[in-house]
């Protein structure tokens, strides 16, 4: 405004002042509410719609959780029927097969009446036999043993190992119970979740 140096435009130069004031309070006042914090009711909104949201997120993510540990379970039991399938399988036959003990070591065991049908550790594999079988509840426990030398744990409980025998009181979450059946040559294998009383799923492999 170097022009309002001249008198001859003072009335100009007053409105232009004037308005220039008035932009300037405009801008201040502006930048002031820009500056303005949340009031309380605005705190209190804004936590009830996040309190809303975490309670409703939280149910779904803790429940797809759980569902993850029941699949995994199921899967791990899937893939134990075909390997005991070959246990039942050697154990009808007479025959000898390598597993791996409690201890994590792999070994051969062969049938108490090897010596009488020749299929002998020896024979088979050139190595002496750690354990000679002669029922099915000595497959079961070679069974289960080879599951635990794996270091199969329950999803649900890590400390807990999944596969389980010998009695129903060692039955936990997500776990797997591994029992012989009533039927003759067969072993049952039931699938437990959540609950520890009702089996998922169960299956009965039978030797052929």
């Amino acid at each position: 405004m170097t022009h309002c140096k001249n008198n001859s435009f003072k009335s100009e130069c007053l409105s232009e002042y004037k308005a220039e004031r008035r932009n300037n309070t405009m801008s201040k006042l502006i930048i002031k509410q820009g500056l303005k914090g949340f009031t309380l009711v605005e705190l209190l909104i804004v936590m009830a719609i996040i309190g809303i949201l975490t309670a409703i997120a939280v149910p779904v993510f803790v429940g797809q959780r759980e569902k993850a540990k029941i699949r995994t379970v199921e899967a791990t039991a899937k893939g134990a029927v075909s390997e005991l399938q070959g246990y039942l399988d050697a154990f009808a036959g007479g025959e000898p097969f390598i597993t791996i003990m409690y201890d994590g070591t792999e070994a051969c065991v062969e049938s108490i009446s090897a010596a009488n049908n020749g299929k002998t550790c020896w024979k088979i594999y050139n190595q002496s036999a750690a354990f000679q079988y002669s029922s099915i509840d000595d497959i079961v426990n070679l069974f289960v043993d080879n599951r635990h030398a794996k270091k199969e744990k329950s999803p649900c409980t890590p400390s807990w190992d999944m596969f389980q025998k010998t009695t129903r009181s060692n039955i936990q979450e997500c776990t797997i119970f591994v029992e012989k059946s009533p039927s003759s040559n067969a072993v049952n294998i039931e699938v437990y979740g959540l609950s520890t009383t009702t089996a998922i799923t169960s299956y009965m492999v039978v030797s052929r």
